[in-house]
């Protein structure tokens, strides 16, 4: 429900630098996890802190690498945290205990690794001097399986891959511009084609959407429509969906990426810390964002929620933001500034909780409100962390949950027909029996005897009495249980007792998977 507060009446971009984050050393790269509450960043030390993005602390802290961190990812739980180094080394680490899971060494510095976006189990790392290469995890935290992924011929000095948003294929840029789809599964390719003779720096993947830009050494981005690239039949190489460039001071760049959202484009200049950002809808330049001057950028990341986008340069952190404006007239349509305190008078029917002026005639409080019904069964996705393939959760049979209640209700008058009937019993039982035990021991039997009968009769009584109720309880009791047997099952496989008992069963997660 917060996230609604999040979402800007405005534009959806930041304006300004609002405040930079401590590392304790120089950092080189960072990345959100899938949510946005946590910031991963990798050190020039080769230590990862992991800083809490509300409260702006660090939360954790990893030390497995000797040398600079050059990339992260995190898995789609956000449990574990992927990092690579120049050491040559790949380690997955456990967020919440801080332990190593993995440590995977290659034969030449690792330039980027990535988590499959759907399967924690799968990752891909790129290596400086040879073929990227395919991780598979295993479950019972046995040694992972390496596969190198296919080239097709190119050398294999430079070559960038990715994941794209839903894990179903790879994608390959290398060092003459040549793009390879593969198949993760079969390690096939399904696609190759040519953006030109040029570097492919880096591949990137919007979240929301099968677009994904190129960055490449020829000072131009470029976007694709995935979908577009596949169901392409001719062998001809496909036209990027916009070219997004700098005409006028033909500045390279750095770190490309798309907004949370997939609304914007932000693209981080080589030499300088400048941050473009184009829209996507009229791809036009709605903001440039300039830092210090004489700072190289060196790494950019949006927030997956909010528009905010972090960046690092010089080693320093800077978070770009909104600038906040208050509005208060949106609390209240005739609320007004005051220049000094003044004192309140409090009119007579202001905060009474009965309008005495409804009685009299006057404007009250309508009805309608008091009466309209407000569904609590119905648990609403949240689009933020959904993507448009996901399966929207399942809403409960309010046909089912009315004839749950209409077999509570004939439970509840069983139980007073069994409670009428025990008491009648009691009632026939203690008067006249007593009462013929009385005069039938007074008139017949001598008093010796007669006086021991007169102290069982109570004594009797109770233990009567107590049977009576031994036995409503079981009928009680078996009552229930052939309720619970009557009980439909609901549309999800589990019975209408569950669902009533627990209305909040759909899980708010699920429509993550």
């Amino acid at each position: 429900m917060n996230l609604q507060l999040h979402q800007s009446f405005g534009q959806g971009f930041p304006e300004n630098c609002e405040s930079v984050l401590d590392c304790g050393s120089e950092a080189l790269t960072c990345s959100f996890n899938r949510r946005g509450t946590l910031l991963a960043i990798g050190c020039n030390d080769g230590r990862v802190a992991v800083f809490d993005f509300l409260t702006r602390g660090v939360a954790k802290s990893f030390t497995g690498h000797t040398h600079p961190i050059s990339s992260l990812s995190w898995n789609r739980s956000g449990r574990w945290l992927l990092s690579s180094s120049i050491d040559w080394n790949v380690c997955i680490w456990d967020v919440m205990s801080g332990e190593c899971i993995h440590k995977l060494r290659f034969q030449s510095p690792v330039m980027k690794a990535q988590f499959n976006p759907r399967n924690g189990l799968m990752c891909v790392a790129c290596t400086m001097k040879n073929a990227p290469s395919l991780i598979s995890l295993k479950e019972d935290a046995s040694e992972p399986t390496v596969q190198d992924l296919p080239i097709d011929g190119e050398p294999e000095v430079s070559i960038v891959a990715a994941f794209d948003r839903r894990g179903e294929h790879i994608i390959t840029g290398s060092s003459k511009g040549k793009i390879l789809i593969i198949d993760p599964s079969t390690l096939l390719i399904k696609k190759q084609f040519r953006i030109g003779v040029t570097t492919v720096r880096s591949i990137e993947f919007m979240r929301r959407g099968n677009r994904f830009l190129i960055n490449s050494s020829d000072r131009i981005i470029r976007v694709f429509d995935l979908n577009s690239i596949l169901e392409l039949q001719s062998d001809s190489d496909p036209e990027p969906v916009q070219k997004l460039q700098d005409t006028v001071n033909r500045t390279q760049w750095k770190r490309c990426c798309f907004s949370g959202d997939g609304e914007y484009i932000v693209g981080g200049s080589y030499h300088q810390h400048s941050l473009y950002i184009w829209e996507q809808n009229t791809w036009t330049l709605v903001k440039i964002l300039t830092g210090q001057k004489g700072e190289s950028l060196l790494d950019v990341a949006w927030h997956p929620i909010r528009p905010i986008i972090v960046s690092i340069a010089q080693g320093v952190v800077n978070i770009w933001s909104q600038s906040l404006v208050e509005n208060w007239s949106a609390y209240a349509p005739d609320f007004k500034e005051l220049e000094e305190n003044e004192e309140y008078s409090e009119k007579e029917s202001e905060f009474d909780i009965e309008d005495e002026d409804r009685s009299n005639g006057g404007e009250g409080r309508s009805d309608v409100d008091e009466e309209e019904e407000i569904d609590v069964l119905t648990v609403p996705s949240i689009p933020a962390f959904c993507s448009r393939s996901d399966v929207q959760p399942k809403c409960f049979d309010y046909n089912f949950v009315a004839l749950r209640f209409s077999l509570l209700n004939l439970s509840k008058k069983f139980r007073r027909i069994t409670f009428f009937i025990s008491h009648f019993i009691l009632f026939i039982y203690i008067d006249l029996t007593s009462i013929r035990l009385f005069f039938y021991t007074l008139i017949c039997l001598p008093i010796p005897i007669s006086i021991p009968i007169f102290i069982l009769i109570p004594i009797l009584n109770v233990c009567v009495c107590a049977v009576v109720r031994k036995m409503k309880r079981t009928i009680w009791t078996g009552s229930r249980w052939l309720l619970r047997w009557m009980t439909p099952r609901s549309q999800d496989g589990g019975s209408l007792r569950r669902v009533l008992n627990y209305p909040t069963h759909c899980n708010l997660l699920n429509c993550e998977s």
